[in-house]
């Protein structure tokens, strides 16, 4: 039966405070907030208990990634890959967003995640009270945290977490950046840990970029990734593959293998307007190369629909940022 470790010891807090089975998670019809429940008081409710007994007999309905990870030939999903590195039952996996306070507004982001599209939005997103799900945590079995966003650098809930760990010797750490500046304060710290991962946040290079993590300066940019490639740390370069920046995966590819930094491309899954079918075909078979075949071969038909909100999108926030499309396209 396909019994998934990150059940047992996988603690996943989403950015609006809720308890998650895992970030892959899809089925989210219950919440259990941080301010409501503790993390023992989350795993003893009856909606925790039934994904367990799903797991044991079958394939649970919000787990069916995985399912189809595996399903695939060569392809292995995150419940075998979590059950290869994790086996207790105590707390082994951190994965935890506390905050969405930072300092740009990607397109494809909103106020869940961004404190600037808060702004823009004029939406108050509700404050978590981490600091007491902290307290509950016995950190000397945790040996993987991962730490998102909001830009992690510039929250205090950050520092405050690797306070807390106090065997950092023992544990691996990842963390998200856009990489807009570089949080010097940090890297005595950091180097404490077991392993330092950085995953710095790339969509494209350039204006292409600069387009669509508005308020990045690309040249400043590149500044601070090199000074991330002079410490030890692990770096990696992650990309929201999106209708805005499909024609500049050859250049992302070059720039990664120039500085000899692992790729990490991940297909957008929302908003659904920037997905890749929302495109003109006319405007694919133009751009089409060897180096974004692969994504675009992933299209299986074409919505109009999608892409007249695309089009729509596009208008409103070039509007909002005082920018163009068709400056950063072919």
């Amino acid at each position: 039966m396909p019994q998934c470790n990150a059940l047992k010891n996988h603690l996943c807090i989403s950015v609006d405070g809720n308890f998650l089975p895992c970030c892959r998670y899809s089925k989210h019809d219950q919440k259990f907030h941080v301010n409501d429940y503790t993390f023992d008081q989350y795993r003893n409710t009856n909606f925790y208990k039934s994904i367990i007994s799903n797991m044991e007999d079958g394939w649970d309905e919000g787990c069916l990634k995985c399912k189809k990870e595996e399903d695939m030939d060569n392809k292995s999903s995150m419940r075998q890959r979590l059950n290869k590195d994790f086996s207790g039952s105590n707390i082994e996996f951190i994965e935890i967003s506390i905050s969405n306070k930072c300092n740009i507004t990607c397109r494809m982001c909103g106020p869940k995640f961004s404190s600037k599209w808060a702004e823009i939005d004029n939406v108050e997103v509700e404050k978590q009270n981490y600091s007491t799900l902290l307290d509950s945590i016995d950190f000397s079995t945790v040996k993987r945290i991962k730490y998102l966003g909001g830009e992690p650098f510039i929250t205090p809930e950050f520092k405050e977490l690797i306070d807390r760990v106090t065997n950092k010797e023992n544990v691996d750490l990842q963390v998200n950046t856009n990489a807009t500046f570089f949080p010097s304060k940090y890297i005595s710290e950091l180097a404490k840990f077991k392993s330092m991962n950085v995953a710095l946040s790339i969509d494209g290079i350039g204006k292409v970029d600069e387009y669509i993590r508005q308020g990045t300066d690309w040249n400043k940019k590149l500044s601070v990734i090199k000074q991330w490639l002079d410490t030890d740390f692990t770096l990696y370069i992650h990309t929201v593959v999106q209708a805005y920046n499909i024609h500049d995966m050859k250049n992302i590819k070059a720039f990664a293998d120039k500085n000899n930094l692992y790729w990490s491309p991940a297909i957008i899954a929302w908003p659904q307007e920037f997905q890749l079918h929302a495109l003109d075909k006319d405007y694919v078979d133009q751009i089409k190369d060897n180096d974004n075949a692969v994504f675009l071969n992933t299209i299986s038909s074409y919505n109009k629909d999608l892409n007249k909100k695309f089009k729509s999108t596009t208008e409103r926030l070039d509007k909002l940022f005082g920018t163009k499309w068709e400056d950063i396209v072919k």
